[in-house]
């Protein structure tokens, strides 16, 4: 990952997405189809309709890299706002997603315009730089103390920041830079996942000829007993291939 945000032409050390975090990655992935199945009440269902499909793509995609990238326990049924009002971090994420013209391209007085929205786009911002820069403090002295629940961290978060102590000063990242390699991230990985997840659904809802294939090879390779487990990913090639032709097209 290339450092962002500083004054330096270096590049960030080794590559930070890991066969460890592609496991991660999967499992998650896993749990998340499970949450949404549940909370959506399609477990004991033959056939749901979806009438738009990215709103489901969407939140799919912003749960897993908030999952993977930053370790966060979010679940797919978690309100916007708790009980005490406060907004969750996973409706900061959103709301920042949603709005990263206004966040990253316009200057900060432009937040402050009495237009609708903009208020919220302003709590967001503030939930998450609060969150962003305790939790920077909180996996820095796990990482500092050596601790077990350090080394049992995968998420790319957790990774920056173990990066980031091996680095001598003058490379060294600040944590306003630290966040914004995280945001860049999430953004970046959010936006391309959701729209080919709604891209490779779309093309098999009109080819379904193509959709019983893949189906059928699903099948030989998983079964019908057992979830997909990280180890038939190689062996699942119409099902990549999908997804590629997808990522072409659009």
């Amino acid at each position: 990952m290339e450092k962002y945000g500083g004054d330096t032409d270096e590049w960030w050390g080794p590559p930070l997405i890991t066969h460890c975090a592609s496991i991660l990655v999967w499992a998650k992935t896993l749990e998340t189809y499970g949450e949404m199945e549940d909370a959506e009440g399609w477990s004991n269902r033959d056939s749901v309709e979806i009438p738009a499909v990215e709103a489901i793509s969407t939140k799919m995609a912003l749960l897993i890299i908030a999952k993977c990238g930053f370790g966060l326990p979010v679940h797919w049924s978690t309100p916007p706002f708790g009980p005490d009002g406060n907004m969750s971090v996973q409706e900061a994420i959103r709301v920042l997603v949603d709005s990263y013209i206004i966040g990253m391209m316009m200057p900060t007085w432009v937040q402050y315009l009495p237009l609708p929205g903009f208020p919220k786009i302003r709590r967001a911002f503030k939930e998450f730089t609060a969150f962003m820069t305790h939790e920077i403090v909180t996996r820095t002295e796990e990482v500092r103390s050596g601790s077990e629940l350090a080394d049992s961290r995968r998420d790319t978060f957790t990774m920056i920041v173990r990066a980031n102590e091996q680095e001598t000063d003058k490379v060294k990242l600040s944590d306003p830079e630290v966040i914004g390699n995280v945001f860049i991230m999430l953004f970046a990985g959010h936006e391309t996942t959701a729209h080919t997840l709604s891209a490779t659904l779309a093309l098999l809802a009109l080819h379904q000829d193509i959709q019983s294939e893949i189906h059928a090879d699903i099948i030989s390779v998983v079964g019908c007993d057992r979830k997909p487990t990280y180890s038939d990913y190689e062996s699942l090639n119409k099902v990549l291939a999908t997804f590629y032709e997808a990522l072409r097209l659009f």
